[in-house]
């Protein structure tokens, strides 16, 4: 396993040269952490009054696709 999470991080840095990153922030107004109050109580059970976390973790996502503008809508 942890050859394979070496193998992923080297490829990761390899191709970081390739990688143009757009910065396209989440509108995220009250509507919206209203809606995510409303998915953890309706998937999770419970009832917060806010919706932080604390990251533990980085996922790096590869979507092959022509443009940003899909996945965004």
């Amino acid at each position: 396993m942890k050859k394979i999470i070496l193998l992923v991080f080297i490829t990761a840095i390899t191709t970081a040269s390739d990688i143009e990153i757009i910065d396209k922030p989440i509108v995220f107004n009250q509507e919206r952490i209203d809606l995510t109050k409303q998915y953890i109580k309706n998937h999770y059970g419970f009832d917060v009054n806010s919706i932080e976390i604390t990251p533990k973790i980085v996922v790096l996502h590869w979507t092959v696709i022509k443009g940003i503008n899909p996945l965004i809508g």
